[in-house]
């Protein structure tokens, strides 16, 4: 029984010993590759161009937050307690359209990241068929 388990166990590592020379192990250097292929250029400018249109947008909220913070600064006193609430509501309002803007677009699953694997994968799967 010793004798078979023995030999069972030879010619499994004689086997996987055959298999492994048969493996070959590399780095690809995916970067590089990406580089040198002219779409990469074009999807780059075209991520560019509309990752600058959100950080517009985003600004523009920006500014309009600020806007209506320093308007209410400086009218505060003049309006009514309800007339206060009723800023400060708007105020809050404007400020959580902003963050949710900025969370939906530059969030780790927002359109930014979505249309970035959107422009490089026909890229990453040309690279893949190199390999």
């Amino acid at each position: 029984m010793r004798t078979i388990l023995i030999a069972v166990a030879a010619v499994f590592c004689l086997s996987a010993a055959a298999f492994a020379q048969d493996l070959k192990f590399g780095f690809v250097q995916v970067d590089a590759l990406i580089a040198n292929f002219p779409e990469a250029d074009d999807a780059a400018q075209t991520y560019e161009k509309e990752v600058q249109s959100w950080q517009t947008q985003l600004n523009d909220y920006q500014k309009e937050l600020e806007t209506l913070q320093t308007d209410f600064k400086q009218k505060s006193m003049l309006y009514s307690p309800e007339k206060q609430r009723e800023k400060q509501d708007e105020i809050s309002k404007k400020n959580q359209e902003a963050v949710k803007f900025y969370q939906d677009v530059f969030g780790p699953e927002g359109k930014a990241e979505k249309r970035k694997m959107e422009l490089l994968s026909p890229i990453y799967e040309k690279v893949n068929r190199a390999i």
